[in-house]
């Protein structure tokens, strides 16, 4: 682990597991483990908890067991948070998050939970906004990231110093503001949790255009999700003989390495592609495990619940039925190339 990090989270800890203590709060920076080799950080407000804000410290023997560690590590809860979360699933309706394949750290901008962002300005005799922005600023010196996402128009942005230029807007609605965070790009969207399919749908595209030097779309674009249905996806396999007796998936067997039989599953109700091998007693088990799971992309899981592993369907607007089959039609010539 990087020294400087490791010393980082330590301060963290030794800072705010007493305040945590005095007043019973809960607290994280991140919500999944920290990579200091991802160039994109999300930076949100702070952790959500549905309960009242203490004024005035506990009498209770509280017992904090947060480490430096912990602390990396991230939200105990991320991998169910992940997928059936609703902060995430809006995140990956956007096809820049979605690309980013989870290749990204996700911390708080304030490490303790509340139920409003302006509770953490309850605390006379702790100035939470001041220790966590230090700190969080320290961390962005280690990380130095390419760009931050920052969630929040409003109450996010103005917590820091910076010129904001508004790059994107509709009805008096700030939906990108650009500005800087010690040098680095921060660009600002409102919290996508409250926000409709258009406004993501619009804030993703021109994202994606003002990141590649792109002339801005606006609002002057049209999506493409509708086309990812099971009708369209069964037909474009038609050629591997899908068995779509099943009313919710689709069934695809190949031809695996060293006469192993693969199973391929595309479940539409639960948007999931799932690999295994075809023998019940070894489903989990696949000879070449790493070689198959090279052709996919966005992958949540390995050898859970009787799959090799799963990847997810592309949630955003502009995903296309290759997204899905292109993958397949790959691992099938690469076998085949393989065995030559």
């Amino acid at each position: 682990m990087n020294t400087e990090l490791k010393n980082w989270a330590k301060e963290v800890v030794l800072k705010c597991n007493p305040i945590a203590k005095d007043y019973k709060l809960d607290y994280y920076a991140f919500q999944k483990p920290c990579n200091l080799d991802y160039e994109t950080l999300i930076l949100a407000l702070n952790p959500y908890q549905n309960c009242t804000f203490p004024i005035q410290k506990t009498n209770e023997d509280v017992n904090i067991t947060m480490t430096a560690e912990k602390l990396l590590s991230g939200n105990c809860a991320w991998d169910d948070y992940k997928t059936k979360g609703k902060i995430y699933t809006q995140l990956f309706k956007m096809k820049f998050i979605d690309d980013l394949q989870l290749q990204f750290n996700y911390m708080n901008y304030v490490y303790f939970s509340s139920r409003q962002f302006k509770d953490v300005n309850r605390l006379k005799e702790v100035d939470l906004l001041s220790i966590c922005r230090d700190f969080t600023l320290k961390f962005l010196k280690i990380l130095q990231p390419k760009r931050i996402i920052l969630l929040g128009t409003d109450s996010g942005i103005d917590q820091f110093d910076t010129e904001q230029e508004v790059l994107l807007e509709k009805d008096g609605k700030r939906l990108i503001i650009k500005g800087k965070i010690n040098g680095v790009e921060l660009y600002a969207i409102p919290h996508p949790s409250w926000l409709s399919d258009d406004a993501l749908a619009a804030i993703d595209i021109n994202l994606r255009e003002i990141f590649s030097g792109q002339k801005q779309s606006f609002f002057n674009f049209s999506t493409t999700k509708n086309l990812l249905n099971r009708e369209n996806i069964d037909c474009q396999l038609k050629e591997l003989n899908p068995d779509t007796k099943s009313g919710s998936f689709t069934d695809i067997t190949i031809n695996g390495i060293d006469d192993e039989k693969i199973l391929i599953r595309i479940n539409y109700k639960q948007r999931l592609v799932g690999i295994r091998n075809i023998d019940s007693k070894s489903y989990i088990n696949l000879k070449h495990h790493d070689f198959y799971k090279k052709f996919f992309t966005n992958i949540i899981c390995e050898k859970q619940q009787s799959w090799a592993f799963q990847r997810k369907f592309p949630s955003h607007f502009f995903a296309d039925i290759n997204d899905i089959t292109k993958e397949i039609f790959d691992l099938e010539k690469g076998i085949k190339n393989y065995k030559k």
